[in-house]
């Protein structure tokens, strides 16, 4: 499967073009499915709009996928929803897409499920300030195409569901059996309505595939799926004890399996593993006493955590996080479920290939090492960062820009770092191709973060080290 795979986007003028578009489609090579049906509604002010709204669906073949929109043309919006042509629009030609799409009964409201959810589902959206709602539902062809479905979702929400006052998947999936032998979640955060943001559809078959080995029920199955996908979240004071008192019971579980699992998972553990180690520390500080329980803790999660940053080092069976991996942390749409196990080994879009082994010897550093700046960059939705008048300037990926003066502790050590670089700026790019490419960089960046993060992290370990020989 081509990981670069962009959808290609096609306009029409009304359902008949959409099918016809269909047709030449399916009778092209490739099997083509039904991945998705959309509609787009106006919303509260309903008066002549210059944005045209209407209905699609999009198709997938593993290779291609297209999205076809009919957008009618008449821009007089009153008449448009008083005679309702968006959705007389696509009835009239619903029989002859079921017939080309028979999965296309789980993508109409009322077709199964739950009545009032099919109603109050959907996300409201703006076009240059018009109000619209998009209703999506969804078709999930197997139980691994429904986790890839869900890990985007968590993925292109990751802000709203780690600010949520329950990021769990119980806050924000509603599975409904539609007793027609298929199954339909809802998914988003609850409106007062009652509505969530999409509506998946899977046949009970491939839903019941879900549980896999290791558990009783469907649900338990994806609840832990979910907890893989936000495991990266920040922790509240609440949760943190428990969390880190269950950590261990998890490394013992998961690490004989290691290789099952991806590295950037792997990496978010490290990470847990390092807060537990400073939490218990402090913990004993503030006791100014290590009591048996806050000794045992920390060193045990010491250890844990020189036990995985060595073997995210060592070990290359630990695969880079791709579309079959449960953690899945693809930004690219699941617009194809993967089949293949065997297919070369891709580079995690979390971490850019960290833990790649770089072309050139000199100057490498680790595998974790690299991957914890570029991670940063991914996490924070960073382009790039430049030092400006001793100050930092961070150009975000939507455009934006932000001058820091005031640096919190991460920030000032980016800023130490970021200085050593001979144009005092860091790209995300450079980071990526710094850890993906095989051919040494001509402009000799990429040497440059290599000595840089080198010269860094070594800094960083003799402050450490220096810090605990004062301790003590």
């Amino acid at each position: 499967m081509n990981k670069n795979i962009e959808i290609q986007k096609i306009k029409v003028n009304n359902g008949q073009e959409l099918i016809q578009k269909v047709k030449e489609y399916k009778n092209s090579s490739g099997d083509w499915k039904l991945r998705e049906r959309y509609l787009e509604m106006p919303f509260k002010s309903i008066e002549k709009r210059k944005n045209k709204l209407g209905w699609g669906i999009i198709i997938s073949n593993g290779k291609q996928t297209i999205d076809i929109l009919s957008s009618e043309s008449n821009l007089d919006y009153k008449n448009f929803v008083e005679k309702d042509l968006i959705s007389f629009d696509e009835i009239n030609v619903r029989s002859e897409l079921h017939q080309l799409f028979p999965e296309v009964k789980f993508a109409h409201p009322g077709s199964g499920g739950n009545e009032k959810l099919d109603n109050t589902t959907h996300k409201e959206l703006k076009k240059d300030n018009e109000d619209y709602i998009l209703r999506r539902y969804l078709v999930a062809e197997d139980s691994w195409h429904l986790k890839q479905i869900l890990g985007h979702y968590v993925r292109e929400n990751e802000s709203k569901i780690y600010q949520s006052s329950n990021p769990h998947f119980s806050g924000w999936v509603e599975i409904i059996d539609g007793q027609d032998g298929n199954v339909y979640l809802y998914v988003g955060e609850k409106k007062s309505s009652g509505g969530r943001e999409i509506k998946i559809g899977i046949t009970k078959e491939e839903y019941e595939k879900t549980i896999g080995s290791k558990y009783d029920e469907p649900r338990e199955a994806l609840e832990n799926i979910w907890d893989l996908f936000i495991i990266d979240r920040p922790l509240n004071s609440n949760e943190k004890e428990n969390y880190y008192r269950s950590l261990e019971k998890m490394f013992q579980e998961q690490w004989p399996y290691r290789e099952r699992l991806c590295r950037g998972y792997w990496e978010s553990v490290l990470e847990r593993m390092e807060e537990k180690a400073n939490y218990w520390n402090e913990k004993a500080q503030q006791a100014e006493r290590l009591v048996k329980e806050e000794n045992r803790n920390f060193t045990l999660a010491e250890a844990r955590a020189a036990e995985i940053r060595s073997e995210l080092d060592e070990n290359k069976n630990i695969k880079f996080c791709s579309d079959k991996c449960q953690h899945y942390l693809s930004k690219k749409a699941p617009n194809e479920p993967v089949k293949e196990q065997n297919s070369p080994t891709p580079i995690s879009p979390k971490t850019g290939g960290a833990g790649k082994a770089a072309s050139n010897k000199n100057n490498q550093i680790s595998d974790t090492e690299k991957s914890q700046i570029l991670r940063y960059f991914i996490n924070k939705g960073i382009k790039k960062i430049t030092i400006n008048n001793g100050k930092l300037v961070i150009e975000y990926n939507n455009s934006t820009t932000k001058t820091i003066e005031n640096k919190d502790q991460q920030l000032q050590k980016y800023y130490q770092f970021i200085q050593t670089l001979p144009n005092q700026s860091l790209s995300l790019s450079e980071l990526q191709n710094n850890n993906n490419s095989s051919v040494p960089n001509k402009n000799n960046t990429g040497t440059y973060i290599g000595l840089a993060v080198g010269a860094f992290v070594l800094g960083g370990i003799f402050v450490y080290f220096l810090a605990r020989k004062k301790k003590k």
